[in-house]
């Protein structure tokens, strides 16, 4: 350190300390301000400016070491940020600034590719301080910035979850979402979805900066598997995507997935959107909301918008429910007759004409605005549950629903809600009548003209079904020849669907029908259109759930009676059909419905086949399902199937499921989507379904559920040494899964087993990841000497390798008498000096490993990170100023050439002359000095050679500076 970095270090140390004791966000702005006077005083003199940022980058490497959770640390950095954002302001002062930011970014850069994961998170954090802070106007130099992408772009590929985080966040102020091919935004989006973390995720939302790229990235996290990812982009969604740049179709996609999510914090975060960013938008108008929705295109979701802004309806909001009222007053006149404030509803009564003026609107739209006609008909059914319709009101409206359901000009959409609003207004009071009205309806279509009416004649059908099962199951037979045979043979979509409902229903009332009309549902799911076989799919699993595989094995009486062309098949035959929609099909939807049926399937323990399981648990990591709500019924899936009931069974059938797993994957073809699955991420998700501490206490079969990875560890043991050397993935992939089982909560007598078991095959495993693995997990068992055992045995390797390849090594030299002349190392004289074996890295990385985890996991006290000692270690900072120029350089892609590399070598370092130590002085402080700093900053291992050379200059100057202060005392 120089004189002028003696100057400034104290009122900088005092205020860094200041922020670090007081750990308040008012610290951080005035301590802020008085660095940059500090700063600023002196900033016409070069020598203060290049003593402030050493000063200032001695204090940096007092933080960056603290790897626990440090609010000072954090208040330290927020202080950096903004001291930088404050100088950048000033318009006298920006070239310094501009210089200091520079050289303290770069020291960052340099330092996120650290050995030690605390030092990695921290420079990213304070990057992403310092970036935040600056003003919108400020431009960094385009190396800088291709300086930072490149080594923060490789930081969000880091094995800690804390670093990817905030390397994420790092990159906010360098991605450029107006390009296509923007290397930051594109691996921005990639982190969206497929990051293990949720963390990650809700950082990468709040990071993306909005464009019709990224946009779809944000609109797909709605669908995630964890619910704080989903609260938070609907937060996200509110605050940064205008309601007119979502296109209608991704509107009604996530007002069906949040305001129907199962968790209660989503539906009130989309709730909270329509309420608040979507109604400020248009005005406070809830009409003009409908409107935006498309009411005629999206009738349900337009429906659950309507509800949710007619439960928190507040003021003097317009309605209008008259003749001539648009389909979207009509909407929200019912939503508030049905859900709205008592204060609303009385509002609301008012506005609503008679039921006999809502029926002649009806009769008169039917043709015209089938869309208007369908909110009359909600119109009707919200005020006659109200209560404002008296007896003849309320059968004028029934009669009306009669008449349009055996009517030609009644549309799909009408009929079903003309069905539903039928029996719900006379099922409550009249159960019978409307068994009855129902079939004298279908009497009178068939009467009319059976083949026009057909639809209509399906719809009735469900609907008979639905109100009474017992009538349908009683003539069933009736059913099928007289609907659901004629629908098939006809061939209309719609026709069909209704039809596949209708023998659903018949197949779910009776076991015997079942057996008879599963053959016509195998060959319906079939069809080539994608409606038709959804609900074919649907209809089949839902059979299973309901009557199990072995009631298909038994004869059936009635089995020819429906359809005698086609054979009744076994339980078998069912699970096979079944297993091919997930495994054959290439329809996504038909799969996620496929996935949904087995998830329910296996659950209630109707069906036990650890394939099938194996094959669920790649279809949740596909990449091709991240935005489907399949994920979403997959992760509740396996957070339940190995706690219910039947929890010691179905960890077993997870057990076999992840060896088969794990096979597909070894085996699946280079560039397929399977491919692309990550094994530990697999292996990971199947150790925590399965730990030992998650099995509740008191349940029958606890005892043995806990054992699950203790059976685990034995069977990956066995596969490692199957594979003998550990060589190729699998190898690694079974030694890797034994680190992520849960050893701690292993009993004590099966630990005792592992221990040996585990001591038997680390003997076998050649292969150093694997060993290193195996070794791991044998310490974690209670082994306290697997770590050294393994370096004693990779150090004997390495020692009868190096005397082989000592006992056959020569020399070659030049003399200039007789050329070049081949002498053995014995015909030496003595005079040569034999150079030190060179150490395997491999050796001492597991004691490495260990003293790291203990650095990491030990508390930092404040004493430490800002203590009152003066001559205090840090790292290279002089250093680093000299390598700027060369790692900017390099982000333009010049080669310099070895003299231009001597010059700059030469030019970077300092020259200062030597310093006469005064006659009380010690003379051996300076060389404790250097060893220090050349201490520090070897411990940084980098991953590129500048870095390692600067290292390697640093302790040799320390070493000469050393010796020529011992030279001069003696």
């Amino acid at each position: 350190s120089t004189p002028q970095s003696h100057v400034m270090e104290a009122p900088v140390l005092r205020c860094f300390s200041e922020v670090y004791k007081q750990q308040a966000s008012g610290a951080v702005e005035a301590h802020a301000r008085r660095l940059a006077e500090v700063f600023a005083r002196d900033t016409g003199k070069q020598k203060h400016a290049e003593a402030f940022g050493d000063t200032l980058l001695h204090v940096l490497d007092r933080v960056l070491v603290v790897g626990t959770k440090n609010r000072g640390v954090d208040c330290v950095l927020a202080c950096f940020g903004a001291f930088f954002a404050s100088i950048c302001c000033g318009e006298e002062s920006v070239e310094c600034a501009r210089a200091l930011l520079e050289r303290c970014l770069l020291h960052c850069a340099k330092h996120s590719c650290a050995r030690d994961k605390a030092v990695r998170m921290r420079t990213c954090q304070l990057v992403h301080e310092v970036l935040s802070a600056l003003p919108d106007s400020f431009d960094l130099s385009e190396d800088l910035c291709q300086v930072l992408q490149g080594r923060f772009l490789e930081r969000t590929r880091d094995k800690v979850v804390t670093v990817r985080l905030w390397a994420a966040q790092a990159l906010e102020r360098l991605q450029n979402a107006d390009r296509d091919d923007d290397e930051v935004v594109q691996r921005l989006v990639q982190m969206a979805s497929l990051d293990p973390s949720p963390e990650v995720r809700c950082a990468v939302m709040r990071t993306l900066c909005i464009s019709a790229r990224t946009m779809h990235a944000l609109l797909s996290r709605t669908r995630d598997v964890k619910e704080t990812v989903r609260e938070q982009a609907f937060c996200l969604i509110a605050e940064k995507l205008p309601l007119v740049s979502i296109p209608p179709e991704k509107r009604a996609s996530l007002i069906h997935d949040g305001l129907r999510d199962r968790c209660d914090a989503v539906r009130e975060a989309c709730a909270a959107m329509c309420r608040g960013a979507w109604l400020t938008a248009c005005s406070g108008d809830p009409p003009a909301v409908l409107r935006l929705m498309g009411v005629d295109q999206f009738p349900v979701e337009s429906a659950l918008v309507a509800q949710c802004l007619a439960e928190a309806a507040t003021g003097a909001v317009r309605i209008s429910a008259g003749p001539n009222a648009s389909a979207e007053d009509l909407l929200y006149v019912a939503a508030l007759l049905s859900h709205g404030p008592e204060q609303q509803r009385e509002r609301a009564e008012e506005a609503v004409p008679g039921l006999p003026a809502v029926c002649d609107a009806i009769a008169a739209t039917l043709r015209t605005s089938p869309g208007r006609c369908r909110q009359f008909i909600a119109l009707g059914e919200a005020a006659t549950a109200a209560g404002l319709a008296d007896d003849a009101g309320r059968e004028a409206f029934v009669v009306q629903l009669e008449t349009m359901l055996i009517s030609e000009d009644t549309n799909e959409q009408l009929l079903e809600q003309c069905a539903h609003v039928y029996c719900a207004l006379r099922r409550p009071t009249d159960a019978p009548g409307t068994v009855a009205g129902i079939r004298r309806l279908l009497a009178s279509a068939e009467a009319a003209d059976a083949d026009a009416l057909l639809l209509n004649r399906a719809v009735l059908c469900h609907a008979l079904l639905s109100v009474e099962e017992e009538e349908g199951a009683a003539d069933h037979a009736a059913f099928v020849d007289a609907v659901v045979l004629p629908c098939l043979r006809r061939g209309d979509p719609s026709a069909v669907v209704w039809a596949t409902k209708c023998l659903a229903l018949l197949c779910i009332s009776d076991v015997a029908v079942a057996r008879g009309c599963a053959p016509l549902l195998r060959e319906i799911a079939a069809v080539d259109d994608v409606d038709v076989k959804c609900t074919a799919v649907k209809a089949l699993f839902d059979v299973a759930s309901t009557h199990g595989f072995t009631s298909f094995n038994s004869e059936s009486p009635s089995a020819s009676s429906t359809s005698p062309d086609l054979v009744p098949f076994t339980g078998d035959d069912l699970l096979d059909c079944l297993h091919g929609f997930i495994v054959e099909e290439a329809d996504p939807q038909v799969q996620d419905l496929a996935a949904e049926g087995f998830a329910k399937l296996l659950f209630n323990d109707l069906v036990d086949n650890p394939m099938i399981v194996a094959i669920l648990s790649l279809l949740f990591f596909t990449p091709d399902t991240a935005d489907s709500s399949v994920r979403q019924c997959l992760a509740v899936f396996f957070s339940a199937y190995p706690q219910g009931p039947h929890m010691a069974k179905h960890r077993r059938i997870l057990e076999e499921a992840l060896f088969s797993a794990l096979e597909m994957l070894f085996s699946a073809p280079a560039g397929s989507a399977l491919s692309r699955i990550p094994l530990d991420a697999v292996v990971e998700f199947y150790a925590v379904n399965t730990a030992p501490s998650t099995v509740p206490d008191g349940v029958e079969g606890a005892d043995e559920a806990r054992l699950s990875h203790v059976r685990l560890a034995s069977r990956l043991l066995k596969n490692v040494a199957a594979s003998w050397n550990a060589e190729g993935p699998a190898g690694r992939t079974y030694a890797h899964a034994l680190c992520a089982l849960d050893a701690a909560s292993v009993p004590p007598e099966s630990a005792r087993g592992l221990r040996v078991a585990t001591a038997k095959f680390a003997a076998l495993v050649k292969e150093r990841t694997a060993a290193t693995s195996v070794a791991k997990f044998r310490e974690a068992l209670g082994d306290k000497d697997a770590y050294d055992k393994l370096a004693a045995q990779n150090s004997e390797a390495s020692s009868k390798q190096h005397k082989n390849s000592a006992g056959t090594k020569t020399r070659t030299i030049q003399s200039s008498a007789e050329g070049k002349v081949r002498v053995s190392a014995e015909a030496d004289k003595g005079q040569s000096v034999k150079e030190p074996p060179k150490r395997d890295p491999a050796e001492e990385a597991p004691q490495e490993r260990k003293r790291a985890a203990k650095s990491a996991n030990r508390k930092t006290p404040k004493s430490a990170v800002f203590p009152e000692v003066q001559d205090t270690p840090k790292l290279a900072a002089k250093e680093v100023k000299a390598e700027a120029p060369q790692i900017l350089r390099k982000a333009r892609g010049e080669e310099d050439s070895v003299e231009a590399k001597g010059s700059a070598a030469s030019k970077g370092k300092k020259k200062v002359k030597p310093h006469k130590p005064k006659p009380n002085a010690k003379v051996n402080q300076p060389a404790a000095r250097g060893k220090s700093r050349a201490s520090v900053s070897s411990s940084c291992s980098e991953s590129e050679s500048e870095s390692g050379s600067v290292c390697c200059s640093s302790s040799s100057s320390s070493s000469s500076s050393s010796s020529s202060s011992s030279s001069s005392s003696s």
